[in-house]
């Protein structure tokens, strides 16, 4: 019996030993990366760092962090939480406070959440690849400008790694989203569901490599928008040059036209300049595909410039 005390005490401060050992540096980690990340340009500031979550849990908190980098892109909240268990620390959650503020080239966001996390989980090695991620939200709300607001009841993303090399399954969800109208300036757009579900393709590992990985394609095996009877959906494939910019096509389709341009239009995804020639093509597509309203219109991309037939519908910055 007094074996077993004997080697239950050890063992408990062999644990204890590896814990506070791990915490610090865990401690050390972040405050060198941070300390990295201001020798390159950033600018980070924070008024405490704290690991705490003896003893099977590594829980970060950093308090009062303003970022601000060297692409002009801020970012500031009360509180970031990183946890890990002691045991799995490539795997963690990340916690956002409820509210926190986004500013990039005069924009400014106010973001607002009843609960926003993340679960990442990396290969346990020194290129730290991510293996999966999933974020969940509830009661999102941004507000842009002290004015323009979106919002969002539910939100949820997701990635895995996929069946190619360095290619990632994405996969996300927005339920009862509102955004402004283009249209009427006092107006709202109501979206019952955004659905996407799209592989992504590298050339690299997502992960702490010495360059960055770059996508070089992108398989959407679903884009969809629902309201009511209204349906739209956006499928297709890109390819990415080395500069970034997207070739490819893709299929619009939608069961009643008129319903889903009119969904689009208040959206502002139609140019206003388009608008008269974008309905004649979609109301001749309809013609020719033996029905009043079903239609499945081609688009093609070439270098970022969005095109249904001859008419330009705009531009996918090179990523």
């Amino acid at each position: 019996m007094r074996f077993f005390v004997w080697l239950l005490a050890i063992v408990s401060i062999l644990w204890g030993g590896y814990w506070f050992v791990g915490a610090n540096a865990v401690e050390k980690a972040a405050v060198s990366a941070i300390e990295d990340a201001t020798k390159a340009g950033n600018s980070i500031s924070y008024s405490n760092l704290n690991t705490a979550g003896f003893p099977n849990r590594f829980d970060t908190t950093i308090k009062d962090i303003d970022v601000f980098t060297l692409s002009g892109l801020r970012w500031k909240a009360a509180f970031f939480q990183i946890f890990a268990l002691s045991y799995k620390p490539y795997h963690i959650i990340a916690v956002w406070p409820h509210e926190q503020l986004i500013e990039y080239q005069g924009i400014s966001a106010q973001i607002s959440t009843s609960d926003l996390r993340a679960s990442l989980v990396v290969k346990p090695n020194s290129t730290l690849a991510l293996n999966r991620f999933q974020l969940t939200g509830e009661d999102l709300k941004v507000v842009l400008n002290a004015g323009t607001t979106y919002r969002s009841r539910a939100i949820s993303a997701a990635s895995r790694r996929g069946i190619l090399p360095f290619s990632h399954d994405f996969s996300g969800k927005m339920s009862d989203v509102s955004l402004p109208s283009i249209m009427d300036p006092t107006g709202t757009v109501s979206i019952e569901t955004v659905v996407l579900d799209t592989n992504l393709e590298f050339d690299a590992a997502l992960g702490r490599g010495e360059v960055p990985a770059k996508l070089t394609a992108l398989t959407l095996n679903q884009f969809a928008l629902s309201q009511g009877q209204v349906n739209i959906t956006l499928s297709g494939a890109l390819t990415f040059d080395s500069e970034g910019f997207a070739t490819g096509s893709l299929t619009f389709s939608t069961p009643n036209w008129e319903d889903g341009f009119a969904m689009l239009d208040g959206l502002g995804a139609i140019p206003d300049e388009q608008s008269h020639m974008v309905t004649t093509v979609l109301k001749g597509l309809a013609t020719t595909s033996g029905s009043a309203t079903d239609i499945h219109a081609p688009i093609t991309v070439n270098r970022g410039n969005i095109f249904l037939g001859f008419i330009p519908l705009g531009f996918i910055p090179p990523f």
